[in-house]
Parts: structure tokens; C-alpha cells; sequence
């Protein structure tokens, strides 16, 4: 059978890997998450662009649409994940436990709610749309 992405270790090209998380209960169905570390950076056209943009898209249009292909929720959390208009950085939140997902690398917090059986299908859908988005920098046609 086909490798589930947490047994794939990190993609060489573009240095993405998924960490599966236990599972906890939330309200009587098993929640699972699954962690996709992103780089910082990803290469496009031998130009250097940063990934949370990539990833957002405009308007947040790329995730949501990850979101709705995948019927997962889906949020972008660690380091350089969020843009504080006040001037501070990741380091000044820290201690804040809102904040506390900062001292991570960057990555996709992943969560299905429903049948354990339709979990790894739909963990390997967000997890090769992350991959498409980071080559080719927009949602696969269709």
C-alpha cells in the first residue's frame, strides 16, 4: 500500500514532513492531528519566497480551499506563523500561552473530527496539497 506521510520522513526537494500527533477525545469522537513542518523558505525559479505566503495564498484563499478539500482544520502555527503589526516578534510572546505553538518550526496544525477510517485518507489529501502548493505555488486545478 501507499506510504501514509508521516512514515516518509522529510521530503528532500521541498523539505516538508508530517508528524502524527495522538489521538484525544472531543466530544465523543476521536480527534487526531497531524503536524506538517514546513521550511522557511521555498525555492521558485531559483528566487527564495517565504512559505507562510505561499501557503496562506490571497486572502487566506490557499488554505481555505486545503480546508475545504480536505474537511480538516487546518492552521498555520510556529515560528514567523503570525504577523504582529505592533513591531514585536515570535520571541516576545513566548510566555504567552496563546502563543505557546511559537517556539516550534513553522507547520500546519492538522485536525480531523469523525471515523477513524477516513482519517489517513484525509491527512494524505492536506499533506499532497502542502506538497503542490509548495512547487507550484497555487491549488491544483479542479
Amino acid at each position: 500500500g501507499q506510504r501514509l506521510p508521516w512514515e516518509m520522513g522529510e521530503d528532500p526537494t521541498t523539505g516538508i514532513r508530517a508528524v502524527l500527533e495522538d489521538d484525544t477525545p472531543f466530544e465523543g469522537h476521536p480527534r487526531s492531528k497531524m503536524k506538517v513542518f514546513l521550511p522557511d523558505k521555498c525555492k521558485v525559479d531559483d528566487r527564495s519566497i517565504g512559505t507562510r505566503g505561499r501557503i496562506l495564498g490571497p486572502q487566506g484563499s490557499t488554505l481555505q480551499a486545503m480546508v475545504a478539500a480536505s474537511k480538516c482544520g487546518i492552521q498555520l502555527q510556529g515560528r514567523g506563523s503570525v504577523n504582529f503589526r505592533d513591531g514585536s516578534t515570535d520571541r516576545d510572546h513566548l510566555s504567552q500561552p496563546a502563543y505557546s505553538h511559537l517556539a516550534e518550526g513553522l507547520h500546519l496544525c492538522v485536525r480531523y473530527v469523525g471515523d477513524p477510517s477516513g482519517r489517513d485518507r484525509a491527512f494524505s489529501t492536506v499533506f499532497g496539497l502542502v506538497e503542490y502548493v509548495m512547487r507550484h505555488g497555487q491549488m491544483p486545478e479542479g
